[in-house]
């Protein structure tokens, strides 16, 4: 595994599939279905994915990849769980006081160069298309009171985005600690995940975890795992739609279904 704190599936792995001597886990296809002729992309399906798709058995972050997976790969009938994404407890852990986050919003924000905003919407994002960061960047437009963040890569694409739109109201930070992405979550307003595509969708539950309201595009696995837990807003690039959970937030009627967060 790649990552340490996903060490908890070699267990599931090995009750899933206990006669297996290869187990893959599957995030998403997106690298086949999405961007077939991407060079990067060809290189790590080819050295990568599609020997995986020989493996005894897999475990899958959602019921959508799944499906995606034994689809392209034609997989079905091995044996599989599917078992979502942990959070890293170290970092996300269940919310402090909102409060006091909301007091020191200001400050944290004149710290990083963000002043005389109302408010601060975030969103953690690769600068891939599918995530949609289009919409987040006119949602900013139409919003010029408030600070929209954007955690992620900046590139050439989305600069220009940008200057199309002539915005002042939008920064971006890359390469930031778990801890300073952690503190980002606790001071939003709202964090927005507009993707197109998801295979699972980490960071609104991060936001979740920190105690930060959420908007997700009613799309792909978002749609799985967020329906009842936060807004869902369709199409993808509804911008009116995520704007009104904002305004929902500056009038204090968001409200999480804690039994469905938890």
């Amino acid at each position: 595994f790649i990552r340490p704190e996903i060490g908890f599936l070699v267990p599931v792995a090995k009750r899933t599939c206990p006669n297996a001597k290869t187990v893959v886990l599957v995030h998403d296809t997106f690298a086949e279905t999405l961007y077939p002729f991407n060079p990067k992309y060809k290189l790590i399906s080819w050295l990568y994915a599609a020997p995986s798709a020989k493996a005894d058995g897999f475990v899958y972050n959602s019921n959508y990849s799944k499906g995606e997976a034994e689809k392209y790969y034609k997989i079905a009938g091995r044996p599989n769980a599917v078992v979502g994404l942990p959070l890293n407890s170290l970092f996300y852990n269940l919310q402090p006081d909102r409060m006091i986050y909301r007091a020191k919003r200001e400050s944290f924000c004149a710290d990083l160069g963000i002043r005389g905003f109302r408010a601060l919407v975030l969103n953690v994002s690769l600068p891939e298309s599918r995530k949609n960061i289009g919409t987040f960047l006119k949602m900013a437009k139409k919003r010029p009171n408030v600070a929209f963040v954007r955690i992620g890569k900046m590139t050439s694409r989305i600069r220009r985005e940008m200057d199309a739109l002539d915005l002042h109201n939008v920064f971006h930070f890359s390469n930031l600690a778990a801890p300073m992405l952690r503190e980002f979550y606790r001071h939003a307003d709202l964090f927005v995940m507009p993707s197109f595509f998801e295979g699972f969708g980490l960071p609104p539950l991060e936001a979740i975890a920190c105690g930060t309201p959420v908007v997700c595009a009613d799309t792909t696995a978002l749609k799985e795992i967020f329906a009842g837990v936060c807004p869902l807003v369709s199409p993808a690039d509804n911008v009116d739609g995520y704007l009104a959970v904002l305004d929902e937030v500056f009038s204090g009627k968001y409200e999480y279904d804690r039994e469905k967060v938890a």
